[in-house]
């Protein structure tokens, strides 16, 4: 399978799935078609060398769907400071219902397919989380969209280089400042952390690509973080 779109996930929510059940605050996609993300990487060695604004890497056509969601639940504090969202500047946002899965599957319909969800620790935590609050609301989306975990992808990629491994980190801020020698001018916003994910992302080019190929899954398949009420 030629997978024709990448679509960068990115959850911002009121707490870690360790907190008992989070809940979303803001979803964000940045979808690229995998041709404009290859060429991507031809331009990465010269803004690595210059030490120039790597935002240049970023390709020119680019899909974005951003949506603040009135969680429905109480932010934890120590997440609002990370994050800037409360329930006070949220409030007043739609809560994620059928509108909002409707949106996003509108949104990933008009996308060349196949099209494949990235998320950083997708596994763990954005496709599961997604999936509860799909559930919740009794909707689905497109049945063949693929994802994939670019956590794991990078891990992997870097063993098969052989590159040192032991204390290395792999969160997505420390990436990006071992790649372009700085920490990403924003975080911790769920649009600004695709960003990022798609600069470091394109950085390993073909092999990214190879990788995500070669290891997706079906989204319908992944498990919910926890059951509806």
């Amino acid at each position: 399978m030629n997978i024709q779109t990448i679509v960068y996930l990115d959850l911002e929510s009121t707490g870690l799935k360790e907190s008992g059940r989070p809940r979303i605050s803001e979803i964000s996609l940045v979808a690229v078609n995998t041709k404009d993300f290859l060429k991507s990487q031809s331009y990465i060695n010269d803004v690595i060398s210059k030490k120039e604004n790597c935002d240049k890497i970023l390709p020119r056509i680019m899909n974005k769907l951003t949506l603040c969601v009135y969680p429905m639940a109480p932010v934890l504090p120590d997440v609002s400071i990370i994050t800037g969202l409360d329930n006070y500047n949220l409030y007043g946002q739609a809560k994620f219902d059928i509108n909002t899965v409707e949106l996003i599957d509108s949104f990933l319909r008009r996308l060349p397919a196949p099209v494949c969800l990235v998320s950083h620790n997708g596994d763990r935590f954005d496709f599961p989380l997604l999936k509860a609050e799909l559930d919740k609301c009794g909707g689905k989306l497109e049945h063949s969209l693929l994802c994939a975990d670019s956590y794991i992808a990078i891990r992997s990629i870097c063993q098969c280089r052989h590159d040192i491994l032991p204390k290395m980190s792999f969160s997505l801020i420390n990436l990006h400042q071992r790649v372009f020698g700085c920490l990403p001018e924003t975080s911790h916003g769920a649009e600004a952390d695709c960003l990022t994910l798609l600069k470091v992302t394109a950085v390993l080019g073909v092999e990214f690509i190879d990788w995500v190929e070669d290891n997706y899954y079906k989204f319908r398949h992944c498990s919910a973080m926890w059951n509806m009420i």
